[in-house]
């Protein structure tokens, strides 16, 4: 599971890189890119804490500049792969607390498929919005990065 959980986040790091290159080369329209992205840091972050127990505010929703935006998710990625790669019991239940404050008990993971299929879901909506700004995103799929 560990060696698996490790090539996720592996193909994460590839993903956002493929999106920031295009980005970078092409520009963008949708400023909903940098909310999702945003988004996604934020999130990888809150999980972590979560797992942690460490008590750090992160608005869900909060927007970086663009200039932050791609090194602080390699950064969350970074921290997201040297946590699996030194945990041990991926069965052991993790007790939190969602932003509402509703109390929750998870298989841990169960929480580290969801924060790696949570960015997949938002990269596949930016995807979509540079589309619709007349752009051909980058392929992002987990089997190109199986192939590069």
């Amino acid at each position: 599971m560990k060696a698996y959980f490790e090539r996720l986040f592996e193909y994460n790091r590839w993903a956002y890189q493929q999106i920031e290159e295009h980005i970078t080369k092409y520009g963008f329209e949708h400023l909903e890119v940098f909310k999702l992205l945003s988004h996604c840091h934020n999130a990888e972050r809150i999980w972590l804490n979560r797992i942690l127990g460490r008590d750090e505010k992160i608005e869900v929703w909060g927007v970086h500049a663009f200039d932050e935006l791609f090194s602080l998710l390699k950064e969350s990625n970074m921290q997201w792969q040297s946590f699996v790669s030194n945990e041990t019991d991926f069965d052991r239940a993790i007790t939190y607390g969602n932003s509402k404050g509703d109390a929750f008990q998870t298989k841990l993971s169960d929480i580290v498929a969801h924060v790696a299929n949570h960015g997949t879901h938002h990269r596949a909506q930016v995807s979509a919005l540079l589309r619709q700004s007349g752009s051909i995103p980058p392929g992002t799929d987990l089997i190109f990065f199986t192939r590069d």
